[in-house]
């Protein structure tokens, strides 16, 4: 760690977790610190800081794999659909996600790569949070940014089923989580087998410190 403090909304602020004293590591764009200790993850951007606690996803990789934890804001939705043609109404609505993943980092170039809250949304994994804390980077989306993602992801969902010209959608929170995915670590993929999901590392904005992190550099 190269600075045990930050600034943060005209304030400077210790990065150490609340909960259980820590200090807490991240990458220079990482918005959120979640504790490797205690699972704690601390925004400090809010006043007071904003506090809840991570699930993590049981890794099951090989021990002497490098592994990293991404963060995932995971939503339940109630969703209701309607429009004129009956037919475009039921095929919207039988694709209806109960729940939406939004990954709190950021991807780049989804029109080459993809977009992979929608990829791992449709998956609908469901998947063991029996997981033990780690190190989780590249949370670099708040609450209040992942939220504003909420609604154009449902929709962008909903319209690979069927066409949403017409079709009207009103969507609401029911509940939200915090949940930290290991990935394996190859030469062009971060891949996680408990979702069955393969990410591109040049459709993640953190792909320049992806390989610092053996190390511990350029951390914050």
């Amino acid at each position: 760690m190269t600075d045990e403090k930050k600034f943060a909304a005209g304030r400077i602020v210790e990065l150490v977790c609340p909960e259980c004293s820590t200090e807490l590591i991240g990458l220079p764009v990482d918005r959120v610190f979640i504790c490797g200790k205690c699972g704690t993850a601390t925004d400090f951007w809010e006043s007071p800081p904003g506090i809840t606690k991570c699930q993590f996803v049981k890794n099951n990789s090989p021990q002497n794999d490098f592994v990293v934890y991404l963060p995932a804001f995971v939503y339940g939705l109630s969703v209701n659909v309607s429009a004129v043609d009956e037919e475009v109404e039921d095929k919207a609505r039988s694709a209806i996600p109960e729940r939406l993943w939004v990954f709190g980092c950021i991807f780049q170039r989804p029109r080459v790569h993809g977009d992979f809250n929608i990829e791992i949304t449709c998956l609908n994994p469901e998947y063991d949070l029996s997981g033990k804390p780690a190190t989780v980077y590249g949370c670099q989306l708040r609450r209040v940014h992942a939220e504003g993602l909420v609604i154009p992801l449902t929709e962008s969902v909903i319209d690979r089923a069927q066409d949403i010209t017409n079709v009207q959608i009103d969507v609401a929170v029911n509940s939200w989580e915090l949940h930290a995915l290991p990935f394996t670590l190859n030469d062009t993929h971060l891949v996680c087998k408990e979702v069955n999901l393969s990410i591109s590392r040049s459709a993640l904005v953190i792909n320049p410190w992806i390989n610092k992190l053996r190390y511990d550099e350029y951390l914050v």
